[in-house]
């Protein structure tokens, strides 16, 4: 696929404090340094193939409030740019901004088609949006990969049968009607087919749900964490995280303080700038992510001294830095995993089989036939000790109920 015809070249950014127009104008040892971008007169970058991550710019015309100097995206990258690169090799490339179509379907086909492309040469996807309905763009750049099984099958090559999701929100976007950022998710879980094997929600505030709305994802199995809970410990998160193919951010689920600049209405409630930043370093982790969407920060008189571009653009340095500290193989793979084996309560022959990997921290849990098709499923050392201690985890029943 030609993705330059999907794409137009970045703007010439100011820098942080600057005067020259241009990204050369960064210093040594910033990302923008390091980066190959699809510059404004100049080509299409030829090596994204070979990129760990690409960044991609969609700002939607439909009904947006006037735009500052820059756009969302682009105000996202001034901060971004000047920030040094951190461990590992830092590849990296910036496809510019996705051509929006003339509905918000068509630039949603479009943003598929990308992600689809970037999934398929195992380039993880970062994008930077101004809406969360984009999400479905997002998803959907799944679900043509999966659609691709056969011609896949006559090449050799695997592809997921499932995909699961993740999103941090202060709501669930399931209303019947209205805009398309209160729609969007309740349209994504009606989509028939659908390939949505489950979905975490993160960072929900009980007075912004409706209880049909908690009944109904109650209801399909899914997980949900309240803001409470990541205040009370982000740790908890972390599983959720590692077990998603995609990750979706609406930047509302922010404080007002920590994301000037969101479109939604500010609130002096939500995540922490700091809480971001430790999400999207978990995400980063996650051998099983390859996509993240950052939704919903626009630039203009709502974020003059740009906090909210800068809170961004440092969780999306988090979530590369956090890429960069996956661990090199699977549980089944290594013997860098402890194994331990606990017995079921109640049961003299089964058992339940968990991972430990002391560098990362990271802990799973084995599902096994015939209680479910056998895979790992992401876990804390929380499960395990519950598990000792003679009670069967609720994550090991959530995931035999969706099974």
């Amino acid at each position: 696929m030609n993705l330059a015809l999907l794409c137009e070249p970045l703007p010439a950014l100011f820098p942080l404090g600057g005067e020259e127009n241009d990204l050369d104008a960064y210093g040594p040892g910033t990302l923008a340094a390091r980066l190959t971008a699809y510059r404004a007169g100049g080509p299409f970058p030829a090596d994204w193939p070979t990129a760990d991550l690409a960044l991609l710019g969609v700002d939607t015309p439909y009904g947006a409030e006037p735009a500052g100097p820059a756009t969302g995206p682009d105000a996202i990258r001034r901060h971004l740019y000047a920030l040094t690169t951190g461990t590992g090799a830092w590849n990296l490339v910036d496809l510019g901004n996705l051509r929006p179509g003339p509905t918000p379907e068509d630039t949603a086909h479009r943003l598929a088609e990308v992600v689809d492309a970037l999934l398929a040469a195992h380039v993880v996807p970062l994008i930077l949006g101004d809406a969360h309905r984009l999400t479905l763009g997002q998803h959907a750049g799944y679900e043509y990969r999966i659609a691709e099984g056969p011609e896949a099958a006559d090449k050799g090559l695997a592809l997921p049968v499932s995909v699961r999701g993740a999103v941090i929100d202060s709501r669930f976007d399931v209303a019947e009607m209205g805009p398309g950022e209160r729609t969007w998710l309740r349209e994504l879980l009606l989509q028939d087919p659908s390939h949505l094997l489950t979905l975490a929600h993160l960072g929900a505030q009980r007075y912004h749900i409706t209880a049909p709305e908690a009944i109904a994802l109650e209801k399909m199995y899914f997980d949900v964490l309240r803001l409470g809970a990541l205040h009370a410990d982000p740790r908890v998160a972390e599983p959720l995280l590692r077990a998603a193919d995609w990750l979706s951010i609406d930047l509302s689920a922010c404080t007002h303080a920590a994301v000037p600049g969101a479109a939604q209405p500010p609130s002096p409630f939500g995540l922490t700038a700091e809480q971001l930043c430790q999400l999207t370093w978990y995400a980063g982790q996650s051998r099983q992510l390859s996509s993240v969407g950052f939704y919903g920060y626009r630039a203009g008189p709502t974020d003059p001294l740009g906090l909210g571009a800068a809170t961004v653009a440092t969780a999306v340095w988090y979530l590369i830095e956090g890429y960069y500290h996956r661990p090199p193989d699977t549980p089944l793979d290594s013997a860098a995993y402890e194994r331990l084996t606990v017995p079921l309560a109640d049961s003299a022959e089964a058992n339940l089989t968990f991972y430990h990997h002391h560098t990362s921290g990271q802990w799973w849990l084995l599902i096994e036939p015939p209680a479910a098709p056998p895979h790992l499923l992401p876990c804390t050392e929380a499960d395990y000790h519950t598990a000792r201690s003679g009670d069967v985890p609720h994550r090991w029943v959530q995931a035999l109920a969706r099974s």
